[in-house]
């Protein structure tokens, strides 16, 4: 599948990269961002893989295992949209298989 980053997923990525980058160093952000387009990789290949949220029809989510992060993202047709990449910790039961 096709992966297509909507404009505030890209935000997110741009807003962790400085965050990662200021708070830690240029190194660990880029290897936050490199795990952030591998995840994407990996749904890509796998859709299924990500639980369905109950925010809204359609819309899934997978906790990524390395850095504190999830992607929200939904299959269209071809493609898998992403949606957003938010902060582990503001996202509820995010280990949970219920929303």
């Amino acid at each position: 599948m096709r992966v297509r980053f909507r404009a505030t997923a890209l935000d997110d990525v741009a807003s962790i990269y400085l965050f990662r980058s200021t708070e830690h160093s240029p190194t660990v952000a880029m290897n936050v961002e490199s795990a952030i387009f591998a995840t994407t990789g990996l749904l890509a290949r796998h859709p299924e893989l990500g639980i369905e949220t109950d925010h809204k029809a359609g819309v899934r989510r997978w906790p990524m295992t390395q850095y504190d992060y999830a992607v929200f993202y939904r299959i269209n047709g071809d493609g898998l949209d992403i949606l957003r990449v938010i902060d582990g910790k503001l996202v509820r039961n995010l280990r949970s298989s219920k929303g």
